[in-house]
This record gives C-alpha cells, sequence and structure tokens, in this order.
C-alpha cells in the first residue's frame, strides 16, 4: 500500500506507521484490525503464531487487506 504496508508485517510494525488510526473491528480480536483514509476503509486481517503470547503484537502478520469506499464519497 501506499502507506507502506507490505505482507506479513507484524501488527506491532504496522501499529508504528499507523498509530491511533489503527483501530480493532468490531470482534475485539487482534486478528481484525482497521483505520480510515479519506475516501476509503481498510480492514486489515492478521494471522498469528502459535508461538507466541496472544496480547503480542509482533505474533500477528498481516494477510490480508480489504479496501472498501466510504459512502457517500467520491470515488
Amino acid at each position: 500500500l501506499s502507506n507502506g504496508l507490505k505482507p506479513d508485517m507484524t501488527l506491532a510494525e504496522i501499529r508504528k506507521i499507523l498509530g491511533e488510526n489503527l483501530t480493532l473491528e468490531h470482534s475485539q480480536s487482534l486478528h481484525q484490525q482497521q483505520f480510515v483514509t479519506e475516501k476509503s476503509l481498510v480492514k486489515l486481517r492478521f494471522s498469528s503464531r502459535a508461538d507466541k503470547a496472544d496480547d503480542d503484537e509482533t505474533a500477528y502478520s498481516l494477510y490480508g487487506v480489504t479496501v472498501m469506499p466510504k459512502a457517500g464519497g467520491d470515488n
């Protein structure tokens, strides 16, 4: 992505880039995060490693990105 996100980046690395703009999606699971741009809602999906603690953000690797246009916005 244009903001520097790449496949297999950890949640910790992505949080350094996006900061407070990165939020939990509805499930409150670290596996599903999202952020909003001027024109889009971007949903991020993470896989986790079993050898690390569930609350360790380095255990989560980016594997999926969904970009959805904001409702009512000019695309």
